[in-house]
């Protein structure tokens, strides 16, 4: 029989909790807690996780070593040195994920390697120092992202008065860099394109194609420019794209606005799933 939540589990060999391995199974739905042997629901403490937002505010889903395996469940974050961990979201603000043990972060002056290793309103001047030096304010020069505050800035953002600190994306017309911002751009209307035919590179801020009009995918193509935000360029014309439950058959994911396209029954639809380009990660609550 099989047993109900925080009702007794167990496993045929405690140092190997495998899903389907227990000789004292819980109910479905519900996952054993190898360390307290009760029956765990989804979005509780020691829950069977597989990522973040399994677990409720405050907790990750964190790696847990029996032996040389290695499984994963919600627990609090790291607020010590030495806790496992495989990401910094395993560990409190003030620390940091160094290979697999949190770190307490490093303060002004200290060394540091990677991005993630300095305090607060410190950034790690990779390339040049390696140590955690004050984040820069905003209008002021920059080299990277990483050096700007992101309490009061976007990140370094080029246009034609240099790489500045801002605090605002670009404007149409303004001067812009391709392959900044992650691999994107820093314009409000998401595109950066040369739209000129004098074969010098130009780019600039631009509003982009509308549904119907002509198009290419080509940051580079003088005459023809790419679509505007929540369109897509197929077959050379621009198309709205899908909203959740539309199909996508046709281009797959480019064809959904939040870039999320599955095989659902027999044909491929666009799903809910959250947009590909959203802030931070969707965890739950602990509500129902």
């Amino acid at each position: 029989m099989r047993a109900g939540e925080n009702e007794h589990c167990e496993f045929k060999d405690p140092q190997q909790p495998d899903a389907g391995t227990e000789s004292q199974p819980c109910l479905q739905n519900l996952t054993c807690d190898p360390v307290s042997q009760t029956c765990k629901a989804y979005c509780t403490s020691a829950y069977d996780c597989g990522d973040d937002s399994h677990c409720r505010e405050g907790e990750s889903c964190i790696p847990v070593d029996y032996d040389d395996h290695t499984y994963t469940f919600c627990r609090p974050r790291g607020a010590t040195n030495g806790d496992r961990c495989d990401s910094d979201r395993d560990c409190i603000e003030s620390m940091h994920c160094g290979g697999d043990s949190c770190r307490s972060d490093n303060g002004m002056g200290d060394p540091c390697a990677a991005e993630n290793e300095c305090e607060g309103g410190l950034y790690c001047d990779i390339g040049s120092t390696f140590t955690c030096r004050i984040v820069v304010n905003a209008n002021q020069p920059c080299a990277a992202d990483r050096e700007c505050n992101p309490s009061t800035t976007i990140g370094c953002v080029t246009s034609d008065d240099g790489a500045l600190c801002r605090t605002s994306l670009l404007a149409n017309g303004d001067i812009c860099a391709p392959g900044q911002n992650a691999g994107g751009n820093w314009c409000a209307s998401g595109i950066c394109e040369d739209a000129t035919d004098d074969f010098i590179f130009n780019a600039e801020c631009r509003l982009g194609a509308s549904e119907g009009q002509e198009c290419d995918e080509d940051d580079a193509t003088f005459a023809t420019p790419r679509c505007q935000k929540d369109l897509y360029c197929t077959e050379g014309v621009c198309r709205a794209k899908s909203a959740a439950g539309g199909a996508c058959d046709d281009d797959m994911a480019l064809q959904c606005a939040n870039a999320s396209c599955a095989m659902i029954w027999e044909g491929e639809y666009c799903t809910d799933a959250v947009p590909v380009d959203a802030a931070g990660v969707s965890t739950c609550d602990g509500e129902d």
